[in-house]
């Protein structure tokens, strides 16, 4: 029999999951892009320039946010995945919450202290009007943004991926039909640039919260009483290791702002800005690998499946470098008409602008690793390493920026972002090294994830959906038992039920040619466990109006049933008491 360990669902829900994710998590990217684009031609480069130099208060308004539900998202996925509903129900509770008062403490604050934000941000004084002005719209609708950010990371973390991608898409087609209405024939200027962000971050949210309300949500508010403060700890503890690597890009972004108008004045603001759009996309393919990390991650994570977890990490990261290459070869070869789309338009600009780009943009290879691997540590529990790798990020940046400033000249700065992305990720190396070798795990390379070792007490592999895969399966689950201490008569209870499982599978779950189903089986000193899950059409074997007989065997057999449809997979937890 074709046996494929614990792989084939790991890769569907993968497929299904990364590609919603990363394409909601571009199509809010490519809003900052069109966004410029429109700057640029209806204000001017100015705007363009100034839109972008708030990115790093957008950023930070983002990471505050973040901190309240990126590790929650962490802790739901996980207690999902171990059937814990309660304790996700709390978790969403008390973060939403955090989240709902927190972004009302910094709409005012932020308001209150825009005067102060632009004198700290922007250097150069033509572009000083623009960027307080959009700032201020800004700030006013910050209590939306961030509420719509947590919904959409809790409808992520809730198997809801392709609901979120709509909610985003609905953001960018709002966002740019109102930049047209407010700016061009409005004429509110920058401020409509402003105004037409918030305007589609609020019709996705009620995007997100109608479907919820029509076809159910996959959290819900709950009395939490006096686990609020426990509950609280263990997010805010996950948070700020998640979130450092968000503050450090923050950081990041403003160091190179600043250090751009410095040696290059206002050609380097420009260059800047088309700098950190074309960067946004790609943090858009890491943030979409980020969030399926936490979600199918922590449900693997939650399910103890340790060897999906590895896989899922390693599928995932051959993506990235390979987003990373192509995506770097289109900005390289199409680096002019870039910079003319962003509205530059004389000859010295534009030359100026290629070249810059094309000795920046390299640094997204490398860098994109470091960008996802917090993610990874925070699931692996690694936490510890996450703020030394946060904090390298700007500091190296900054000196790799300065030092090819000053010592080759103000136009070759540039140069600083490859050679301290390739650095950034040599530490990484080195620091994952280090706590590799002196951990008493079987870690892996760099992702510093558990190793499975073969257990003689686990049964664990993807089987082909046929009757041969099924009679191949019965089999082995024979001998399995045979090497187990365990009663013949409940294993064969065991097999039965299993056989019911996969043979309704098989026969009804619609599924095509040379697709496989999961099957895991866990023999410990007090029950034995079992978890079937396919990604066929969506059915409860419990709760079926309808019970062949097959399913009736299978109620009857099994003491302990659970169900659920997640990731777009039916799973089946079976247990018995030795």
């Amino acid at each position: 029999m074709e046996q494929k360990r614990n792989s084939y669902l790991v890769s569907s829900s993968m497929k299904k999951f990364l590609t919603a994710s990363i394409a909601a998590m571009l199509i809010q990217n490519v809003n900052a892009i069109v966004d410029g684009i429109l700057m640029g031609r209806f204000l001017g480069t100015e705007a363009f320039s100034a839109v972008n130099l708030c990115l790093p208060v957008v950023g930070l308004l983002t990471t505050i946010a973040m901190l309240f539900y990126t590790g929650a998202n962490v802790l739901a996925s996980v207690a999902l995945g171990a059937r814990e509903e309660k304790r996700a129900n709390s978790i969403y509770t008390v973060s939403m919450t955090s989240v709902g008062i927190l972004s009302v403490v910094v709409t005012v604050t932020a308001i209150l202290g825009v005067n102060l934000v632009t004198a700290v941000i922007c250097r150069e004084e033509a572009l000083r009007e623009y960027t307080r002005d959009y700032l201020l719209v800004y700030f006013a609708g910050t209590a939306v943004i961030m509420l719509v950010s947590a919904l959409l990371g809790f409808g992520n973390v809730g198997g809801k991926p392709k609901l979120v991608t709509r909610a985003s898409l609905t953001n960018v087609v709002t966002n740019i039909v109102c930049d047209v209405l407010y700016v061009k024939i409005l004429g509110m200027g920058i401020k409509g640039a402003a105004l037409a962000t918030i305007t589609g971050a609020f019709l996705s949210a009620i995007i997100v919260i109608a479907d919820w309300k029509i076809k159910g949500s996959p959290f819900k508010f709950c009395k939490v009483g006096s686990e609020t403060g426990p509950i609280l700890k263990e997010i805010v503890h996950y948070g700020v290791s998640v979130t450092s690597q968000t503050f450090a890009i923050v950081i990041y972004s403003y160091v190179c702002a600043i250090l751009a108008q410095i040696f290059c004045g206002v050609y380097g603001a420009f260059v800047g800005s088309l700098l950190a759009q074309a960067t946004s996309l790609g943090q858009g393919v890491s943030g979409g690998m980020g969030k399926a990390f936490n979600a199918i991650g922590g449900m693997l994570k939650g399910q103890k499946d340790d060897a999906g977890v590895l896989m899922l990490y390693k599928k995932g990261m051959k993506v990235a470098v390979l987003v990373a290459v192509g995506f770097v070869a289109v900005f390289m070869i199409l680096a002019r008409p870039y910079a003319m789309l962003m509205g530059a338009e004389n000859e010295e600009l534009l030359n100026y602008s290629v070249k810059s780009l094309r000795m920046a943009l390299p640094f997204i290879i490398p860098v994109s690793f470091v960008w996802i691997i917090p993610n990874i540590y925070a699931l692996g529990g690694q936490l510890s390493i996450l703020p030394i790798i946060s904090i390298s990020q700007p500091v190296l940046t900054g000196l790799g920026l300065i030092v090819c400033g000053s010592l080759i000249g103000n136009d070759y700065m540039w140069l600083g972002y490859p050679i301290s992305a390739v650095l950034i990720f040599l530490l990484v190396v080195f620091l994952s090294e280090r706590i590799r070798k002196k951990s008493n795990e079987n870690l892996g390379f760099i992702s510093l994830l558990p190793v499975p070792d073969n257990k003689p007490n686990v049964y664990d592999i993807s089987v082909p959906c046929d009757k041969d895969g099924l009679v191949d399966t019965l089999r082995e689950l024979n001998t399995f038992f045979e090497g187990q201490d365990i009663d013949k008569k409940l294993g064969m209870r065991v097999r039965l039920c299993i056989e019911e499982m996969m043979s309704n599978i098989i026969e009804f779950a619609g599924r095509k040619k040379n697709q496989f189903l999961d099957l895991k089986v866990v023999v410990d000193e007090k029950e034995i466990s079992a978890i079937v899950k396919d990604d066929g059409k969506q059915f409860d074997p419990i709760t079926a109006e309808k019970k062949g007989n097959g399913l009736k065997i299978l109620n009857g057999l099994c003491p302990d049933l659970d169900y659920k449809y997640s990731y777009g997979q039916n799973m089946l937890f079976m247990n018995w008491v030795k």
